[in-house]
């Protein structure tokens, strides 16, 4: 327990330092300026990934060109074995070094695109997701407020609001926050 905790702190150092190196970008002045963006959100079952792209369908409806990078613990647990849908990739633990920097080309290539807006729907405050979300090269970065997520510009609280476990409706919820703001 005691070397979780310490391993996870370094971790998180390793992360931050790295987010202070990154400069603040420019945010959109208004919801429809925004034209790509990328979620960022855990996977644990195929009804999870329905979700996921029925929120992406919402969003293209929108005119948002939407990617997702979803990070999935246990692949054979999850039942993934269907194509994954277009936009939408994968990452593992694998894809990861030590104290969680992506490693992969395939994951590094994405983090490195840029987008004008981030979703992170790291609702179980995991470490993976957390260097995802920091490594990004997103210039709007807006997510769900935990203590992890201290890196995003805004931050939703969605404890009153909706079940972690239903991600089409906690997007639905955070991106009607977001509309509702001014931006600029």
């Amino acid at each position: 327990m005691v070397w979780s905790l310490l391993s996870r702190k370094r971790t998180t150092n390793t992360i931050r330092k790295k987010a202070l190196n990154q400069c603040v970008k420019a945010m959109p002045k208004e919801w429809s300026a925004i034209q790509t963006g990328i979620i960022i959100t855990g996977i644990e079952n195929i009804n999870q990934l329905n979700q996921l792209s029925h929120l992406m369908a919402d969003m293209e409806k929108e005119h948002k060109k939407m990617t997702a990078l979803i990070y999935v613990k246990d692949l054979k647990k999850a039942n993934l074995s269907t194509p994954l849908p277009e936009g939408v990739f994968l990452c593992q633990k694998k894809d990861f070094r030590a104290r969680s920097v992506p490693q992969s080309a395939e994951l590094n290539q994405l983090l490195s695109q840029s987008y004008d807006w981030l979703l992170d729907m790291n609702f179980d405050e995991d470490i993976s997701l957390f260097s995802l979300s920091n490594f990004s090269n997103a210039c709007f970065k807006t997510g769900v407020d935990t203590a992890l997520n201290m890196h995003l510009q805004l931050s939703i609280d969605l404890s009153t609001q909706s079940s972690s476990q239903d991600l089409y409706e906690a997007g639905l919820v955070m991106i009607d926050q977001i509309k509702k703001i001014h931006l600029a």
